[in-house]
């Protein structure tokens, strides 16, 4: 069969170059031309016939498996004979492996999702590996780089939008990069809580009522709870109410109110705040003058002990 040449070693994916003729096939019948084909073994594999392949050298092309390939060498009716083996060996390429999130929706600006390694990367067979991390946020056309993320697994934090990750795996040893892995969706369930407005006036004297509080622009919500914070109080405290609008009734001190909005998944969401502001309560104050007169007698002067206090300047009466 001869002898061939061409033992080395590859990075996957590159052209082996030609397998060379050294020494062509010699003996037989000593009549009539040698024929020769190939086969090749890829790994540990069976042996298989390279179809087509007919000439005493041979081209491979590009390999991603170590191979080892021989020639067979035939004439007339004698049985082929085969070469010794030339081993082509490939190093394999940098595997990103896979990532998947813990969670695929999640509410607004929650913590609660890690995207996890499925399968770690692997570098050029025990060579240790680092990973990059990039994300690109919902209405981004750019993927963006995500300093500091190195690990095989990457915890996000809160997020306050629709995010895609993906990662690549680097090995140590040479700076060798993997292709990018799949991409990880997590998706954020936004919840528009829409606006509130006061449809009276926003000032009022102490008891008086303010009419309604409508909704000015509605939300996808699919309930609503209303808050409100009195002044001196801490916190805003829930108040009865479940629709989109609401009537507080006579109020006594300046208060604030709220709507909260409940959405897919039990997402909530806070409108804008509406302040009705009520001045203190209006005091009429006190008169002095009681005496005993005769009839048609001068009364006096009936004069102010205490005067008014409280009340919204101009509007209330008492």
């Amino acid at each position: 069969a001869g002898k061939i040449s061409g033992y080395k070693t590859n990075n996957s994916g590159e052209d082996a170059g030609e397998i060379r003729n050294e020494v062509g096939a010699s003996g037989g019948t000593g009549s009539g031309p040698y024929h020769y084909s190939w086969l090749k073994q890829e790994g540990f594999g069976s042996t298989e016939v390279i179809p087509g392949e007919t000439e005493a050298n041979l081209w491979p092309g590009k390999l991603t498996e170590t191979t080892t390939y021989y020639r067979l060498a035939s004439q007339g009716d004698c049985y082929p004979t085969h070469s010794s083996g030339v081993t082509i060996t490939v190093i394999p390429a940098v595997q990103a492996g896979m990532i998947y999130g813990t969670l695929k929706e999640i509410c607004p600006n929650t913590d609660l999702v890690e995207i996890q390694s499925m399968e770690n990367g692997s570098g050029e067979g025990e060579t240790p590996c680092t990973y990059r991390w990039e994300k690109k946020e919902e209405g981004k056309s750019e993927w963006e780089l995500i300093s500091g993320a190195s690990k095989s697994s990457y915890r996000p934090g809160r997020l306050a939008k629709t995010t895609s990750y993906r990662r690549k795996t680097i090995t140590l040893s040479n700076g060798k990069e993997s292709e990018w892995t799949n991409e990880v969706e997590v998706i954020v369930k936004m919840v528009e809580a829409g606006k509130i407005k006061l449809q009276g006036s926003g000032n009022l004297c102490y008891g008086e009522d303010p009419g309604e509080i409508v909704s000015e622009a509605g939300g996808n919500v699919y309930f609503y709870e209303w808050e409100k914070l009195e002044n001196g109080a801490v916190g805003y405290k829930p108040i009865s109410g479940t629709s989109a609008s609401y009537k507080p009734g006579p109020l006594k001190v300046t208060t604030s109110f709220r709507r909260k909005a409940w959405g897919y998944g039990g997402c909530t969401s806070y409108s804008n705040v509406v302040t009705i502001t009520v001045g203190p309560k209006l005091l009429a104050g006190e008169i002095g003058g009681s005496r005993m007169i005769g009839y048609n007698g001068i009364a006096g002067l009936i004069t102010n002990v205490k005067p008014a206090s409280g009340g919204a300047a101009g509007v209330c009466t008492s």
